[in-house]
């Protein structure tokens, strides 16, 4: 291949990875394309270089090693068909994470990729807090209810999409880079939109993004050193406190992060919640080596039957029939993946699961160094929710 066609593939590559976030609002179908785009690209190109360097990287050979369990568990699934479907392409995050870390990310397209994702984050809080002010959106659409947020989304999952890729904005675009740059307006920026991005999960009503957002700020907080770690703690600090003011001003927010929370809690055990991670335990227990296969937690549930590892779901006398609300299969998530896949506990939807936490790490650089793979990997972007 000549230089000019690698230079090419290379700009096509990199303008697909800067429009991924966009796709992130319209779902699934658009990301996996422009996605499996980039790996075609990618490997083309180390076709035609006969280049596979990156194939022999420590991450990459662990991460071959957990797709070739996840194929060999498929044949004593639930559902084979189902479980070879979730595992057979499964490879391509791999490829993907090896083409960002080798190829399509430097420092300048690390920045690039970072604003576009803060773009993006600041239009759907913007839209979430339009549409909790004036009763609808941009676009006109009317609140899902009194106390859920839809924004430019068909479901109330505004709140987990922002918790999701709020944090390679929030530590990498402005903490990172610019504190080490010892400039203000970082850390005003910083501020800003830390408090807006709570605001939007706080006022969207989704409990559990606004508990993961929270934990993960202090986290970061915890993670830190210095004067940064002070910043963190004081926004979030002033991000609860607005909360609460909020709450009080509007008694919606209080039953709705307050007294329905607390009354979960009470119950739990009788509550959606708590049947989805009494029958994810149940689940693991039952598979406890292979497990039950790929993502085969979900067909006797919305079938509705009354398979044994799901009974605590699905049963009539569980009052849980299968159509169990969305925020309930989110929090039972990771112990169906346990029971699915015993040992790749969390991993059943995919790398671009995590929220691209730590991959910043390299951007400083002028290439991503190879230590940077593995968090790549486990950080691509997806926010769409189950």
């Amino acid at each position: 291949m000549s230089e000019r066609g690698e230079t090419r593939l290379l700009l096509a590559a990199r303008i697909l990875l800067l429009t991924l976030p966009l796709w992130l609002i319209s779902g699934r179908a658009a990301v996996d394309a422009d996605l499996s785009l980039i790996v075609i690209l990618f490997v083309v190109r180390s076709i035609m270089l006969r280049d596979w360097g990156w194939a022999r990287s420590t991450w990459f050979r662990i991460g071959l090693g957990l797709w070739a369990w996840m194929l060999f568990i498929t044949p004593f699934a639930y559902d084979p068909a189902l479980s070879f479907s979730q595992a057979a392409p499964w490879i391509r995050f791999l490829v993907f994470a090896a083409a960002l870390e080798s190829w399509v990310l430097d420092e300048v397209w690390m920045r690039r990729l970072l604003w576009v994702a803060t773009a993006i984050l600041i239009y759907t809080s913007l839209d979430a807090l339009l549409q909790y002010f004036h009763g609808s959106d941009i676009f006109g659409d009317p609140r899902w209810s009194p106390e859920r947020l839809t924004a430019m989304f068909e479901r109330p999952r505004v709140g987990i999409f922002i918790t999701k890729l709020m944090f390679p904005v929030v530590f990498g675009a402005f903490a990172w880079h610019g504190w080490r740059r010892g400039r203000l307006w970082p850390s005003i920026g910083f501020a800003g939109l830390v408090l807006l991005l709570l605001s939007a999960i706080f006022l969207s009503g989704e409990r559990m993004a606004l508990l993961l957002a929270l934990l993960g700020l202090t986290l970061g907080a915890v993670l830190q050193k210095g004067p940064l770690r002070i910043l963190v703690a004081t926004v979030m600090s002033l991000g609860i406190v607005g909360m609460v003011v909020l709450s009080i001003l509007n008694p919606v927010m209080i039953k709705r992060h307050i007294d329905e929370t607390y009354n979960t809690m009470v119950h739990l055990p009788d509550s959606p919640y708590g049947m989805i991670w009494n029958s994810g335990l149940h689940l693991a227990m039952a598979h406890p080596v292979l497990g039950a296969g790929m993502k085969n937690f979900l067909p006797p549930a919305v079938a509705g039957g009354s398979a044994i590892w799901l009974r605590g779901v699905v049963d009539g006398a569980a009052g849980l029939d299968g159509r169990a609300p969305v925020a309930a299969w989110t929090v039972g998530e990771f112990l169906f993946q346990l029971g699915g896949r015993h040992v790749v506990a969390g991993g059943g939807v995919g790398p671009r699961r995590r929220a691209l936490v730590g991959t910043v790490g390299g951007a400083g650089r002028r290439r991503v160094e190879r230590r940077d793979g593995a968090l790549i990997a486990f950080g691509l972007l997806r926010c769409d929710s189950p």
